[in-house]
């Protein structure tokens, strides 16, 4: 499975969250996203919660850029992070509850990459593959 660690999104730039989405899956999250130059790019937290699952659609638990997976400890996983901890909504919600949801739910998500459960499960995930000819 190919890793970028690179891109032309300026991270640095700061980024608006136009839409945050859940899939039913155990946890994903989709986030479309712009920045204050004008990019849009679309950011994905895969599940983390079923590891060894034969056929993967995205990589577990990790990140995803506009459907690529970047690479974990990488310069630009973190550049993402650091840019998402002080990201804005930028839609209008009808009840407080629900942007306290949606912050707490990116809160997890950013917590769980910084977690020693992210490193363990990306290891056992690779191996996995690996052993299924995935790889």
């Amino acid at each position: 499975m190919k890793e970028i660690s690179q891109s032309e999104i300026d991270f640095s730039s700061p980024i608006k969250i136009f839409s945050l989405s859940w899939l039913r899956d155990g946890g994903s999250v989709i986030l479309h996203c712009g920045n204050a130059s004008g990019q849009e790019f679309k950011l994905e937290f895969y599940q983390h919660m079923m590891l060894l699952m034969d056929r993967y659609k995205l990589f577990p638990g990790r990140i995803h850029l506009n459907n690529e997976l970047v690479k974990d400890y990488s310069d630009l996983e973190e550049s993402i992070i650091q840019g998402l901890k002080v990201a804005s909504f930028e839609f209008v919600y009808t009840k407080k509850e629900d942007q306290k949801m949606d912050q707490k739910i990116l809160a997890e998500k950013l917590a769980y990459v910084r977690s020693a459960s992210y490193s363990l499960n990306n290891q056992k995930v690779r191996d996995h593959m690996r052993e299924k000819g995935m790889n």
